[in-house]
């Protein structure tokens, strides 16, 4: 328990650390997000239409419920708009927010941690537990691999995300991973028996 424990303590502060850096330090994440002009245009004309908090997607897409099933034009329609484009996915917090909150760096040190954890979990269930410090840190980098496939690149594909921002995301979750598995690779590993 003890291992398990300084693994995911060890695991989140490296996460929690490479995102600081990544973040503040290195260029390829915040330069994957583009500026626009006309910026408090845009800000008070989506302040007045959104108006509550939430995502959305334009053009937004036909209600599900409450129109008949064979409203066939409803859906022309957005298909139209679709292909003609612009297309956005908006995540909209109308009151703002203050930078770097005290309450969202302990809610990210908590995650980091509970998420290191769970890997550690998985890497003691796994042959590279038993294995060279190398194969353990390799098991954990993988974590990244499945974040970037399941989360980026399915966004990649369906939202259609710019290719800039998701190879960004993806190296930003990769190298997130392999750093910390190179930290939990030197405290959780398998207990030899000792001689007798």
């Amino acid at each position: 328990m003890r291992q398990f424990l300084l693994g995911g303590l060890v695991g989140g502060i490296l996460l929690f650390v490479w995102g600081a850096v990544s973040w503040t330090v290195l260029p390829f994440s915040i330069s994957s997000l583009h500026r626009v002009s006309a910026e408090d245009a845009l800000l008070g004309a989506m302040k007045a239409s959104m108006g509550a908090k939430g995502v959305y997607y334009l053009p937004a897409m036909p209600p599900r419920s409450g129109v008949p099933a064979n409203d066939e034009q409803m859906q022309k329609q957005y298909n139209e708009k679709l292909k003609a484009g612009p297309t956005a996915l908006v995540v909209f917090n109308p009151r703002g927010s203050e930078p770097l909150r005290t309450d969202q760096m302990i809610y990210g040190l908590v995650d980091d941690f509970l998420c290191a954890l769970i890997g550690v979990w998985f890497l003691t269930r796994s042959t590279a537990y038993a294995s060279s410090y190398i194969a353990r840190a390799a098991f954990f980098g993988m974590f990244g691999v499945l974040v970037s496939f399941f989360v980026h690149l399915t966004n990649y594909n369906w939202f259609d995300y710019p290719a800039d921002y998701t190879v960004a995301m993806t190296l930003d979750a990769v190298l997130a991973w392999i750093v910390s598995g190179l930290g939990v690779a030197a405290v959780v590993k398998e207990r030899t028996a000792k001689a007798a």
